[in-house]
């Protein structure tokens, strides 16, 4: 796989208007004496921004502060990055030596990089918040498939690419372009039909232009296909999900993995209650592999009731996670048939994907299945539809009032938006912007804002930097 100056130039958008459409790109402002690799580079800029340092306050399995042990969307971020680096370095070692260390660097990055966009309360605000924008956009006339709705890794490239900025005069963190390039998980956007997946989407078609020069010299042939480092930033992202979530709805004691190590009935009905609740297929024989056959979680069979911190119990969790990973990483490959990291594929045997599925399937299943969760989701996803709405109709129906409900950041970019004559277009970017700020909330503060905006907040002053 070749990394060419190419990959290694750097994204700086500048703003002619307010359309945030990319005008031109040239190298940004690197100091020439900077030690660091190019991408190792892009890493520091990540860890830099606020929007990683808001990731603390996501949620990954439940909302932080709920316990003393869950993930948070950041320790899910560095976990997932250091995973990506790891394989990375491990496949590329074995197929291409020379380009090993920096397959890693990008992988790493785009570990880093890759939930940026997630909007509070994980992926039920994804959904509240893309719903919230279907409808508001039906009400103002606009064009839904066109505007883009809101998706969360299509968010995490607008955001990389302007939302951040290093300075001022200088939108977006000016990161290379095979980085960039590593981020896209999807390489297509709303409006394309016949893709691999119509539920997720790449970009927004504000940032058209960006992707474009991200994607330019991509074959044809795989044009809607990821990179080589964005299928390994994919796969760590499957292997942590699989492995750490699994992990903390076991301590949460949600997920019996004593009674399904154990009990074969007990793995019985699971198989059978998935296939029925999430009408995937699921299967008795995969999950006999998973708890039996390849003594995954062996370890758990002397385990009795549910997680009390015991040291039993968080032995046999270190040593369940242990087996998964090197399980998954020895099931790695990489295809170097063709020197191309846009056609070079991750090879992951299909024993191995099922595995990962199959236990995916079950932190779904079992998170489905909680009536507390289920209420606990609904709830979150009010806050959310209620923000999006609520900042919609203030900036529609009197623009003076934008400056009592944004930030000045934003209240200033609305407010030239609401002067333009072409009123669709208008529309749309304030629902971009709409979108940028509500996802941009941590947990608690979209809590805050919602007590705040429907009057039931006892707290008039806080901290909103």
């Amino acid at each position: 796989m070749a990394y060419n100056e190419e990959d290694q130039r750097r994204l700086q958008v500048t703003r002619s208007d307010e359309t945030a459409l990319p005008e031109n790109w040239r190298d940004a402002d690197d100091v020439e004496e900077d030690h660091r690799p190019a991408f190792a580079r892009d890493s520091d800029r990540l860890i830099d921004t606020a929007g990683f340092r808001r990731l603390q306050g996501k949620t990954q399995v439940i909302s932080p502060g709920q316990t003393d042990f869950a993930r948070s969307r950041l320790t899910h971020t560095i976990e997932v990055s250091r995973i990506a680096r790891s394989i990375a370095f491990k496949v590329c070692r074995e197929a291409n030596p020379d380009h090993a260390l920096q397959a890693a660097l990008i992988a790493e990055a785009a570990g880093y990089a890759h939930d940026f966009g997630h909007p509070p309360f994980g992926h039920g605000g994804e959904r509240a918040l893309d719903s919230a924008l279907k409808e508001i956009a039906s009400d103002w006339g606009v064009d839904y498939y066109s505007f883009g709705g809101f998706e969360g890794n299509a968010q995490t490239f607008r955001q990389l690419v302007w939302s951040f900025s290093r300075s001022m005069n200088q939108p977006g963190l000016h990161l290379t372009r095979a980085v960039l390039d590593a981020t896209v998980k999807y390489p297509w956007t709303k409006s394309e039909s016949g893709m691999p997946n119509t539920k997720k989407w790449g970009y927004f078609p504000t940032e058209e232009g960006a992707f474009n020069w991200v994607r330019k010299g991509v074959p044809d042939h795989a044009i809607h296909s990821k990179s080589f480092e964005a299928q390994v930033m994919d796969w760590a992202d499957d292997v942590t999900y699989a492995t750490h979530d699994l992990e903390d709805w076991y301590r949460a004691g949600v997920i019996p993995l004593s009674h399904l190590t154990r009990g074969a009935d007990v793995r019985e009905k699971l198989a059978t209650d998935m296939a029925r609740e999430l009408q995937d297929g699921s299967d008795k024989e995969t999950l006999e592999d998973i708890f039996v056959e390849r003594g995954l979680f062996s370890n758990f069979e002397k385990i009795r009731g549910v997680y009390e911190g015991s040291e039993a119990q968080k032995n046999a969790i270190r040593e369940s996670r242990r087996r998964i990973f090197h399980y998954f990483f020895s099931e790695s490959s990489c295809d170097n048939s063709l020197d191309d990291r846009h056609v070079a594929q991750l090879r992951i045997s299909d024993d191995a994907r099922k595995i990962n599925d199959t236990l995916r399937r079950v932190v779904k299943f079992y998170v489905l299945k909680s009536p507390r969760m289920a209420t606990y989701e609904y709830g979150q996803s009010r806050v959310v539809e209620f923000l999006a709405k609520t900042y919609a109709q203030l900036i529609q129906t009197d623009g003076d009032e934008v400056s009592r409900a944004l930030p000045p950041a934003d209240r200033d970019r609305i407010i030239k938006l609401l002067a333009l004559s072409d009123r669709a277009t208008g529309s749309s970017e304030i629902l971009r912007l709409v979108a940028d700020y509500v996802s941009g909330m941590t947990d608690n503060y979209a809590t805050m804002m919602y007590n705040r905006l429907s009057g039931s907040n006892p707290l008039v002053y806080h901290m909103d930097f």
